[in-house]
């Protein structure tokens, strides 16, 4: 059985930055002035360990309004996924990750497999959450 290599926070020997793995995001140093947000209405670092449909990455990357807004699909296990973020802006260093390891650790036989679908939407200009709803509603169900 393959199990989460850094436990989670609480568990025995659990870490701060236990808990995600897998499809990850992370920012360049010229993307500046980041603001998170999420489906459920929270910002920044208040998403960190909560579930959301979708996360919304905004900024400005060479003096123009610009981002990210990163989508999980409904039928991927554990929808809506729970994310992991880092924003430390003293660094700078920018990290978001739907985290399929959180809240708990995930157990896979070997030679096993799973599949779980997300979509990134890059955008100009600064989305607001209806921008990203929309988004989520073509990837539910595609035209």
């Amino acid at each position: 059985m393959w199990n989460s290599t850094t436990p989670l926070p609480g568990e025995p020997g659990g870490r701060d930055w236990g808990g995600y793995g897998g499809f990850s995001w992370r920012g360049a140093e010229d993307f500046k002035d980041l603001m998170f947000t999420d489906s459920e209405g929270r910002e920044n670092m208040d998403i960190h360990r909560h579930h959301a449909g979708w996360l919304n990455i905004t900024g400005t990357l060479h003096g123009k309004a610009a981002g990210l807004c990163i989508i999980d699909h409904p039928d991927n296990p554990g929808h809506p996924q729970s994310w992991y973020l880092f924003h430390n802006p003293k660094l700078p260093f920018w990290f978001a990750n739907p985290a399929l390891l959180q809240p708990k650790p995930v157990s896979m036989k070997k030679d096993s497999s799973f599949h779980h679908s997300y979509r990134v939407v890059l955008h100009d200009g600064a989305w607001q959450n209806a921008d990203c709803e929309q988004a989520a509603k073509r990837f539910r169900k595609p035209d």
